[in-house]
């Protein structure tokens, strides 16, 4: 499993909200108090990011808009989690995904249902970022809608935002697999040896074997540890095999 951090912005209406005086009691409230008709406040404290490992609150506020809506405010800092799919390293693509969700079930007396228009989430600020040299980011964010069932008769709304990244392979080509590389086309220099200077191909040989030993450990860091076999993989075996 692996992580990435993002900053978001997240602005939710509820349209007509400031005619509906349930809606508007205790109004920004540092801790609301559950009612069967329960507040916009407290409403917005049921919002949670479920594939969240670390989540910090920058800003969740209700404000009014105009004379008709409510809008709830959240602005967080979070690492999210997620699974990449790796078997086209270092020429993958990944989809990073972060989850909102309510602690409202959709079978409560307060269920939470999540629509959008297309044009109702961007990127606000791609050139900040961070891994721009590492990633190529794709611009359009898709929203997605699915249902959470963590126990029988129990479902909970989520809204997941996907945005597409691409990773750029260059500094692992020139690295990883051009230097295997060339120790395998190294290895085939032993046949300059005449075939009676065994101890001249053992030795020549030796000094192969362990300097791309000494090169894999050293960039070994930078290969993800999986279970299956990648490109930059695939070439330390075939200069191992060689």
């Amino acid at each position: 499993e692996h992580a990435f951090s993002a900053r978001l912005f997240i602005q939710l209406i509820l349209r007509g909200g400031q005619h509906d005086a349930a809606l508007l009691e205790g109004f920004n409230e540092p801790a609301p108090e559950f009612s069967l008709r329960p507040s916009a406040t407290w409403l917005l404290h049921q919002f949670h990011f479920p594939n969240a490992l670390k989540l910090e609150f920058a800003e969740r506020k209700m404000t009014k808009m105009g004379a008709d809506d409510l809008h709830m405010i959240l602005r967080v800092d979070g690492t999210f989690l997620q699974h990449f799919q790796l078997h086209d390293f270092p020429y993958d693509s990944q989809t990073l995904q972060v989850h909102l969700s309510s602690h409202c079930a959709n079978e409560g007396v307060a269920p939470v249902r999540f629509k959008w228009s297309p044009f109702t989430v961007k990127l606000q600020r791609p050139t900040h970022f961070a891994l721009k040299d590492v990633w190529e980011l794709d611009k359009p964010v898709r929203l997605d809608l699915e249902t959470l069932s963590p126990s029988p008769g129990r479902t909970y709304p989520v809204l997941k935002a996907c945005v597409e990244v691409t990773r750029k392979p260059t500094y692992h080509l020139v690295n990883v697999v051009f230097p295997m590389a060339c120790f395998v086309l190294m290895g085939c220099c032993q046949f300059a040896h005449e075939t009676t200077n065994v101890e001249g191909r053992l030795e020549y040989m030796g000094a192969i074997v362990l300097t791309s030993t000494a090169y894999k450990m050293s960039v070994s860091g930078s290969i993800p540890m999986i279970a299956y076999v990648t490109l930059p993989r695939q070439s330390r075996a075939i200069s191992g095999n060689l």
